[in-house]
């Protein structure tokens, strides 16, 4: 809410946290269409934009804590990246515990985080804290923001940037030419490997075995995308998943 309505309501100036910076991030809800697997442009332009509207001149530097969506590892992988910071960061990636403690996907788990860090400033007063939320697929909807207890400095939304104007460079992004029948050569780029479980049809032969694989790869010839699975479906026997073909690293060839 704004300073005022805060303050309408009665809340203490001791409990105040300011907002220093925002971004909010779009991607194709097409996961297949990403350019990339292993980096996220939404979380490198999404970040950058956050803090430049709140004036940290070493970025990530100036950062003591994060919360980053992460039911996923994946998504604290890809912030990783594009912070150029280690996984294994003294500081961490969540103080909410992530999908283990508190939130799932569907759950409003975006609010809960921005609570949360509400409360870490409030508990250390004059400390960054850096918030990032998903809504929907992992990267099509990405939201940051940067939070303290001191006010932020004027001209704050004379910083803001529409986030039209940094989603177009998103957009602008090549993405792969996707074939339908592909032959030739080619290498992966990921692959998954369904099992099953109790939420999950199980083969004939281990109820909790691989029971598909499906996989995303590149044509050696023109660097063309396609997505492929293995022989069977969840009802059969899906001892094909277990090949060598399945689980190699991507990048095999």
């Amino acid at each position: 809410t704004s300073l005022g309505v805060a303050r309408e309501l009665g809340v203490p100036e001791e409990k105040l946290v300011y907002i220093h910076g925002t971004a909010s991030c779009f991607g194709s809800m097409l996961y297949c269409d990403e350019p990339d697997f292993a980096q996220s442009d939404q979380h490198r332009i999404g970040f950058r934009e956050a803090f430049a509207m709140a004036q940290l001149r070493h970025g990530p530097g100036d950062i003591d804590f994060f919360e980053i969506y992460c039911p996923y590892a994946v998504m604290a992988q890809l912030a990783a990246q594009a912070l150029n910071l280690q996984l294994d960061d003294p500081r961490g990636w969540t103080i909410t515990g992530a999908h283990m403690n508190h939130g799932a996907p569907s759950a409003g788990y975006g609010a809960t985080q921005v609570a949360a860090m509400t409360l870490k400033m409030r508990e250390n007063r004059g400390k960054i804290g850096c918030v990032s939320g998903t809504g929907g697929l992992n990267r099509n909807t990405i939201s940051f923001g940067i939070y303290s207890t001191d006010p932020p400095a004027p001209g704050l939304y004379d910083r803001f940037v529409p986030p039209a104007r940094y989603n177009a460079e998103i957009a602008s992004v090549p993405r792969p030419t996707f074939v339908t029948k592909p032959e030739g050569d080619c290498w992966l780029e990921t692959y998954i490997v369904h099992h099953g479980g109790a939420i999950a049809a199980p083969n004939a032969s281990d109820p909790r075995g691989p029971n598909l694989a499906a996989c995303v790869g590149r044509l050696v010839s023109n660097g063309h995308r396609f997505v492929a699975n293995t022989p069977g479906t969840y009802n059969d026997d899906g001892a094909t998943c277990t090949s060598t073909a399945c689980m190699q690293p991507p990048g095999l060839h």
